[in-house]
């Protein structure tokens, strides 16, 4: 745990109640740390959140995510990290996820999923939100959103001939497999 906050820039909370410097003093101060997900760095991260637009709403309902046409089945509302991964692994295109799940601030009932792209490496599009989800005090609408946290990099080879090609798979739809040579090696 670090005390500097820009250590861990959107994670890293000091809350010293109105009291300045880096030392946490007084009867109620806290230290919030969220987990980062640094193994990952380099893979598409995203971020899903869902909140009722005051503190005092409960959410409700469901939503579901899509992909480049496809889409998931109906999602509950507080699904667990387990479950909102076994829904995107259904999106044959997406490949394989790591989702975790966090409570964001339980005075405005939102919570939060990191959804890291294993399978699917470089620049990955948003996925699109489709709700249902409710607040029971009449608020208004609740807010669900994507972000991307960490945008993914397509892997390079090292060495003096680094460097990178991509192929377009449609390029070669004649049937036949896909040769490229590398020159120069």
């Amino acid at each position: 745990v670090s005390t500097d906050p820009a250590a861990l820039p959107h994670f890293f909370v000091i809350d010293t109640l109105g009291v300045s410097g880096s030392s946490l003093v007084g009867t109620d101060a806290r230290l919030v740390v969220g987990g980062e997900v640094t193994a990952f760095k380099g893979y598409e991260q995203h971020t899903l959140t869902t909140q009722c637009a005051t503190s005092g709403g409960i959410l409700g309902g469901h939503f579901a995510l899509s992909f480049e046409g496809a889409r998931t089945n109906e999602i509950p509302y507080n699904a667990v990290a387990s479950d909102l991964k076994l829904e995107l692994e259904t999106i044959a295109s997406l490949g394989t996820v790591k989702v975790i799940r966090r409570t964001v601030h339980d005075s405005i009932n939102a919570l939060q999923w990191t959804i890291v792209f294993i399978d699917r490496l470089g620049n990955v599009p948003l996925l699109d939100v489709h709700d249902q989800l409710t607040c029971s005090d009449g608020s208004g609408s609740p807010l669900i959103f994507v972000t991307e946290t960490v945008q993914g990099l397509l892997p390079r080879m090292d060495g003096p001939y680094a460097g990178e090609v991509e192929l377009n798979a449609l390029d070669y739809d004649d049937g036949n497999d896909i040769v490229h040579t590398v020159g120069g090696l």
